[in-house]
């Protein structure tokens, strides 16, 4: 069964404006899990795909996706009375040879706060291709994506603007 990479995001504010390295110019497949923001900064999928992140509410997730077309699965965490809701996931379809942002998403719905949930037919939220959340992802927002072979993602911290 496939895993989760734990992912930092990179500083939106930490890039000269001149070039945009927060982007990932490169399609090399992989995670920048350490939240580096440079150009060679991906980490091999390995058996996983799949990341968790501490979602703060003002994080975005950037992808770049390759020749073979994938989706992503945003999975739900807040309980309604106790129970996941039956709708306990958010699928959008990743075009080949497209890149885009989502994000940033509310904490309280995201948030994952039960290790069975997603565990099969019968856990809380039914069956996921990446499995449970497991106690490693109680506390983290949870994507995971049914094709990884050409994908890059990086996580972007926005920043506020004041005046």
């Amino acid at each position: 069964m496939a895993g989760r990479i734990t992912v930092a995001p990179v500083a939106q504010n930490v890039f000269a404006v001149s070039g945009n390295p927060m982007l990932i110019a490169a399609p090399s497949a992989g995670v920048d899990a350490a939240g580096a923001g440079g150009t060679n900064f991906a980490t091999a999928w390995g058996a996983n795909s799949g990341i968790q992140f501490i979602n703060n509410g003002s994080i975005m997730l950037y992808f770049w996706n390759g020749a073979a077309s994938s989706a992503m699965r945003i999975l739900v965490g807040r309980k309604v009375a106790g129970q996941l809701p039956i709708f306990s996931y958010n699928d959008i379809t990743i075009a080949a040879n497209s890149s885009a942002m989502f994000g940033p998403w509310s904490v309280l719905d995201y948030t994952q706060q039960d290790a069975a949930a997603y565990g099969g037919t019968t856990a809380p939220g039914g069956n996921n291709p990446n499995g449970a959340i497991g106690a490693a992802g109680v506390g983290f927002m949870c994507i995971d994506f049914t094709v990884i072979t050409n994908l890059s993602v990086r996580l972007i911290q926005s920043t506020d603007v004041t005046s």
